[in-house]
């Protein structure tokens, strides 16, 4: 985008140069497009290639949704190359062909559309068909598609839009398709698939019914076939249970196993709660997704109801009656049950069972995940033995992430030395996003005497490779872990104070950085395009978005590239730009960043408000630098979700507070000076009522020294690092 190139004619689209647009965008200033009428799309692509496309990102972050619309649309139609492929991307997700029907068709039937997806281009367009009421229109848009990647003709969302045409058209293939959508897994697309074509559905039958009492009706303007009283409750049920309602879905399949035992159709309410025999009759009786929507509900709306039934599936699971499938699923559920009964040592039992039993390796990571969950309620070392082995046997490591930081807490808290290095041994292998912390953990851990020779010893038979077998050299191995990754920053600099303190200043040199960039892959096909993408993204100042529109690829952009807009932004006092856009080199294996790009990455502004808090507080001038940069990136005015304001983030009572203590009778947060004189003094009040200890006096400035009280208490002993 060339907004920094000299304008051709004229001051510029809306009397704007190309200069000054590139100020007001980095200043966040509004855009001077004038509300309630077109933008002018053809001078504002006159700022460049992508014009369009970056200030409808722009448009976006100032809370402009219309105006985002609006110029994503012109840049699908008016852009070029990857800028609009990646407007028709954007416009493809925000458009809802309910609310804006027409302008979904537009936009589905032109060249851009070709940019994205088969399936989702098909979608809007039935969609919005269906919205204006043009059914065989709708029907025709899915045929062709479905002719065309016959591998997708059972796409659920598709199939609910057929089936919404078919039953308003009245067409005979109305049911085929309601199976269809009837018949998927729960997910989100998968219930909002069943509420249409229920809602249809039932739309129908209410105004044929109405028909019928009031005047005969021709055979071909009534539904037909009719739905069965089973299919149409079993339908009503899974939509009830997709939408969590879960109370509801219960009364719905109570009426379901009264249908189907043959008594005269009920209303919801008046159905009879089933006891063991016609729970078990009627789970017994369904298929696997709508199984799990009955096992859900009654979890979740009548438990007590159905846990006799449960026990019972569960046993016939274990005596080998069923397939292994169903076997599976039953004791899944079971184990469920068990859980919310908080019967550990049972749900343990039976998710373990189902773990033998589960062919996918999404069950086989559900039943593995629970059972530790379980397992971990009444013996912790038990249940890190077993994360250790799901670890190892798992495709997708990441399902276990949030069981890690519990048990590794808990471990600590316990002194549990083994444990702790169990976890860590673990999630080592799998490289998680976990492993610096728990490196660098078990080497404090081993420093401090909880990690033992004892339980290095017992490692090796826990997890088939004992590693150092001293315990100093498996501090330094782990130290070195932590040291030699760029993934999380905080370990890697808490792991090199531990090995070299006196090489903290120069924690980014090259001996300090790996030697190899492990893992980084060749580059793809389109990597010169990627690139140019993302030069454009930094010259727009739109250096937040990088990481979201380029993941692994931002790795690709030169460190000249990012460092010249970084210098352009510090340059223009956009500090947090300038920050966004340096920080990719401080996460990218094997590079060292020079000395001004951690001056960029650590800026240090108002050097005479910064010195004066420092003198006055008697607090190190870094660490008021480190508490502002935390906690706004130097954003003067920045109030976050919580109403806490300004520099280093004060909350409006705790400021009234300070400056009362401070006798400041007037004060403006959004005001620099005022907000860290404020902070600065804050965070002295809680280092002096912590004995001067920084670190706790950080967790305390943020969630209060009441609460850090409540976490150290039973962590008493431990230093302030673990």
């Amino acid at each position: 985008m060339a907004l920094s190139s000299p304008s051709c004619v004229g001051p510029g689209p809306y009397g704007h140069s190309p200069e000054a647009w590139l100020e007001l965008l980095a200043a966040g200033e509004p855009l001077p497009i004038p509300e309630g009428r077109s933008p002018d799309y053809a001078r504002l692509s006159e700022l460049g290639p992508g014009a369009l496309l970056f200030l409808s990102m722009h448009a976006g972050d100032r809370g402009l949704p219309e105006l985002q619309l609006d110029l994503l649309a012109a840049a699908a139609e008016r852009e070029t190359g990857p800028f609009r492929k990646r407007a028709a991307e954007l416009l493809a997700g925000k458009l809802d062909p309910a609310a804006m029907p027409e302008a979904v068709l537009d936009f589905a039937r032109s060249d851009a559309a070709g940019l994205v997806p088969s399936a989702r281009r098909t979608a809007l367009e039935s969609g919005a068909l269906l919205a204006t009421g043009r059914h065989g229109a709708a029907l025709e848009t899915i045929s062709r598609f479905r002719a065309s990647f016959p591998g997708q003709a059972g796409d659920v969302a598709l199939a609910a839009d057929a089936a919404v045409a078919r039953i308003v058209l009245r067409d005979p293939l109305w049911l085929p398709e309601f199976r269809l959508v009837f018949s998927a897994v729960g997910d989100s697309v998968s219930w909002a698939a069943m509420t249409r074509a229920l809602s249809a559905l039932e739309t129908a039958l209410a105004e044929d019914d109405l028909d019928a009492g009031e005047r005969p009706a021709s055979p071909a303007a009534r539904l037909t076939p009719r739905p069965a009283a089973e299919e149409l409750s079993l339908a009503r049920a899974r939509e009830l249970a997709g939408r969590r309602e879960y109370g509801s879905a219960v009364q719905e399949f109570r009426r379901l196993a009264a249908l189907r035992a043959g008594v005269p159709d009920l209303p919801r309410a008046l159905a009879p709660r089933l006891d063991e025999a016609s729970f078990v009759a009627l789970a017994a009786a369904l298929p696997r997704p709508a199984f799990s929507d009955l096992a859900r509900s009654f979890l979740y709306g009548s438990p007590d109801e159905a846990r006799a039934g449960m026990d019972g599936l569960a046993r016939t699971a274990m005596e080998g009656t069923a397939g292994r499938e169903t076997a599976y699923l039953r004791l899944y559920w079971a184990g469920r049950f068990d859980r919310a009964d908080e019967r550990w040592a049972d749900a343990a039992a039976r998710f373990g069972a189902a773990a033998s039993l589960a062919d996918d390796p999404e069950d086989l990571d559900a039943s593995l995940w629970y059972r530790i969950d379980s397992a971990g309620k009444t013996s912790l070392r038990s249940a890190v033995r077993l994360l250790a082995d799901a670890l190892s046997r798992t495709d997708d490591p990441a399902w276990y992430a949030d069981l890690l930081e519990p048990f590794s807490r808990q471990a600590l808290l316990d002194r549990d030395g083994l444990s702790l290095a169990i976890l860590e041994a673990a999630v080592s292998r799998t490289a998680g996003a976990d492993a610096p912390r728990l490196a660098y953990l078990c080497a404090r851990a081993a420093r401090e005497g909880i990690i033992r020779q004892a339980d290095l010893d017992a490692l090796g038979s826990v997890v088939g490779d004992a590693g150092p077998r001293s315990v100093a050299a498996y501090i330094d191995s782990r130290l070195a872990a932590a040291r030699d990754q760029v993934r999380d920053p905080w370990y890697r600099l808490l792991a090199i104070l531990r090995l070299d303190p006196a090489g903290v200043a120069a924690a980014y040199s090259p001996s300090a950085a790996p030697a190899v960039p492990p893992g980084s892959g060749p580059a793809p096909a389109d990597a010169e395009e990627r690139v140019a993408y993302a030069l454009c993204l930094l010259r727009v100042c739109l250096a937040s978005r990088l990481q979201q529109e380029l993941g692994e690829s931002i790795r690709l952009v030169p460190p000249a590239a990012l460092r010249e807009a970084a210098e352009a932004m510090q340059a223009r006092g956009d500090l947090p730009g300038s920050i966004r856009a340096i920080a990719p080199l401080f996460r990218r294996e094997g590079y060292a960043p020079t000395a001004r790009d951690r001056e960029l990455f650590w800026p240090r502004p108002w050097p005479g408000l910064f010195a004066a808090s420092a003198a006055e507080t008697g607090l190190p001038l870094s660490l008021l630098y480190g508490l502002a940069r935390s906690e706004s990136l130097f954003q003067a005015d920045a109030v976050s979700s919580a109403g806490a304001v300004g520099l280093v983030q004060l909350m409006p009572a705790t400021a009234a507070e300070m400056a009362g203590r401070l006798k400041l009778e007037s004060y403006e947060l959004t005001e620099p000076e005022d907000n860290l004189r404020l902070g600065a003094g804050y965070l002295k009040r809680m280092l002096d009522a912590l004995d001067g200890r920084v670190l706790p006096a950080l967790f305390s400035y943020n969630a209060g020294l009441s609460r850090y009280r409540a976490w150290e208490k039973p962590a008493a002993g431990l230093p302030a690092d673990l």
